[in-house]
């Protein structure tokens, strides 16, 4: 085998066809390590493309969610207002103190309940009907119940980082962690109302028709007192602070909207 590339080695110089056949696969090296180069950088072209095209389609449901989001505080701001009004005036049709929330009471506003038990304006003096009605609407929660599965499928997949506007980034940071605790309080509140009444055994559906005077589930409890106003002041919060949401969903929509590019 040495034998046969010595007489390989021999008719090369012999021919002098050595420097020949080095350029020749030098050359041949050259045009592989170019096409290995121009092949990775289409892949990488490849790959910004397929990138691109999917930060553009999360962008657009991120920004659909956004929409969603705003219509749905336009419905709930109503319903804050009427929550903090109504309880309100539970507690001065009850005689007791109410709590000031002049910012809610004004002359275009709507003084009305319409849900499934109660419909039209507050009655002026004690309605049964009426009490009963807040009485149990107390114990549920209006939620915000914002739409956060774009965004949260977006972290999970990593192309949220790319997204290039860090100022987009930061409003969108600080939108979402403000929703998450933007109902925990009013939910915390609606758990203990409930649970007053469990401790007391009242089961309000049924046990309030059997009372003399249900005003007493109020009048003769300082705890619910005290849940009542705070829950007032939680609607109230509430009715303020979706303002400053939507306007914070006002100011990322056309950001979004310049993020996207196809």
């Amino acid at each position: 085998m040495i034998g046969f590339f010595r007489k390989i080695r021999k008719k090369l110089a012999d021919d002098n066809q050595f420097f020949k056949y080095s350029r020749y696969a030098i050359g041949e090296i050259v045009l592989v390590v170019v096409g290995i180069l121009i092949a990775l950088q289409i892949n990488n072209w490849n790959n910004d493309r397929l990138k691109k095209e999917q930060l553009n389609t999360f962008l657009v449901r991120l920004t659909e969610d956004l929409q969603s989001d705003r219509l749905n505080l336009n419905r709930k701001v109503t319903g804050y207002q009427k929550g903090a009004l109504r309880h309100n005036h539970v507690l001065k049709i009850c005689g007791l103190d109410t709590v000031i929330i002049e910012e809610l009471y004004r002359p275009e506003k709507e003084t009305e309940i319409y849900d499934w038990q109660w419909q039209g304006p507050y009655p002026e003096e004690f309605d049964f009907k009426f009490f009963k009605n807040v009485i149990i609407i107390t114990g549920h929660v209006l939620r915000f119940n914002s739409k956060n599965s774009t965004i949260t499928e977006m972290k999970n997949t990593g192309i949220y980082s790319e997204i290039k506007n860090v100022t987009l980034k930061d409003e969108l940071d600080t939108y979402y962690n403000e929703i998450v605790e933007f109902d925990a309080n009013q939910i915390d509140l609606a758990k203990n109302w409930i649970q007053t009444m469990i401790d007391d055994g009242v089961y309000p559906d049924n046990d309030m028709d059997r009372m003399d005077d249900p005003k007493e589930l109020i009048t003769k409890s300082p705890k619910r007192i005290s849940l009542l106003k705070y829950l007032i002041r939680e609607y109230s919060w509430k009715h303020y602070y979706s303002g400053r949401l939507a306007q914070r969903i006002d100011s990322m929509i056309p950001k979004l909207e310049a993020e996207i590019n196809w």
